[in-house]
């Protein structure tokens, strides 16, 4: 199959691993959204507490697998088992306040790409009895040099490569 490969003839316009072409960017968007409500803080110490007595016997074969004996905050980073991520995110779902209305619109922790960046997972489908969390939105193309595609690409190890 190798030499079959190599027999192949035409341009490479191939790049290496890390590498982004420019031409990505075209006809890709980026949305900026304001988001409202309450969000679970599943980093917290009194959630952690919460997540262990709620769902330490639903996600034990998962951490156990993962070589994990308690649900901490590496528990809940998303590099683990998705099972863990999965149920823990759905128990937050489910929760209401004493009228019925759920209590969170979404999730809050700290991004396993830093401590000083914070993801938001916003709990879709959006419950009846909330409104959107989604407050205001705008659109735009994504342009090669926008400063926050830079930072996004530098986090991630990437590259743009300018000819392309």
């Amino acid at each position: 199959m190798v030499r079959e490969l190599a027999a192949i003839n035409g341009e490479i316009d191939a790049l290496p691993p890390g590498k982004v072409p420019a031409r990505w960017c075209r006809g890709r968007m980026v949305s900026r959204a304001l988001l409202v409500g309450e969000y679970a803080d599943v980093g917290h110490h009194e959630s952690l507490v919460h997540l262990n007595t709620e769902l330490a016997h639903e996600v034990a074969p998962a951490l156990a697998a993962a070589g994990v004996t308690e649900l901490d905050t590496a528990a809940i980073r998303p590099a683990v088992p998705r099972q863990i991520t999965q149920r823990s995110s759905r128990h937050v779902y489910e929760l209401s306040r004493g009228d019925g209305r759920p209590q969170f619109s979404g999730i809050a922790c700290l991004s396993r790409l830093g401590d000083d960046l914070t993801e938001l997972a916003v709990l879709e489908p959006t419950p009846p009895a909330l409104d959107s969390p989604i407050a205001v939105a705008a659109t735009e193309p994504i342009e090669v040099d926008d400063p926050d595609f830079q930072v996004a690409c530098e986090l991630l190890g990437l590259e743009v490569a300018v000819a392309g």
